[in-house]
């Protein structure tokens, strides 16, 4: 569910939004996902594999578990390399949204919820590789009209939403990603 626009980026910064929000903001279920994509505007989302915790199969952005990190960017840009691999140049432009998702969790066998902070990405070149066959089936590249709302993770849904609704922002930050050095 969107939370809010506000642009943060460091985890002390998310508690205290989350806080005033009434979420309760458990350090361990802080996530970084970024909405990568490329310079045909398509998103890049990866399949989700049988070895992650919650909605196997299913489409999403990438990123994952904040780790120790206090800087979300630092966060995001582990997770994009431990999920697309060294070779894949991709740069975090600018924080996108601040959103919750609860889902059931199979390995803790309790429904959680996470607070997720999205980055606009954009792929700058390289090849992406597949770095932790059970958890990323692989890559798909879809324009926003391409992507069948049934594919998607409950958090992409949300994620999906918010794009539709701000695309023309959206592109202008996809471009400024491609065209700043």
């Amino acid at each position: 569910m969107h939370f809010s626009y506000e642009k943060v980026y460091t985890v002390d910064e998310l508690k205290g939004l989350v806080e005033v929000g009434n979420i309760n903001f458990d350090p361990q279920f802080v996530a970084v996902e970024g909405l990568v994509f490329d310079e045909g505007n398509k998103w890049i989302l990866m399949r989700r594999g049988p070895g992650c915790r919650d909605e196997q199969y299913k489409l999403e952005g990438i990123g994952g578990r904040v780790d120790d990190e206090s800087d979300l960017v630092a966060a995001l840009a582990r997770e994009l390399r431990e999920e697309a691999g060294e070779d894949a140049l991709i740069s975090v432009v600018e924080p996108f949204e601040i959103r919750t998702d609860t889902v059931f969790d199979s390995r803790l066998n309790r429904t959680i919820t996470w607070v997720i902070a999205s980055f606009i990405c954009v792929h700058k070149s390289g090849d992406m590789k597949i770095c932790e066959p059970t958890k990323n089936l692989g890559f798909e590249k879809l324009t926003l009209s391409e992507i069948s709302i049934d594919e998607l993770s409950s958090s992409a849904k949300s994620a999906y939403a918010e794009l539709l609704e701000n695309w023309e922002s959206v592109k202008e930050i996809i471009s400024k990603g491609f065209n700043h050095d």
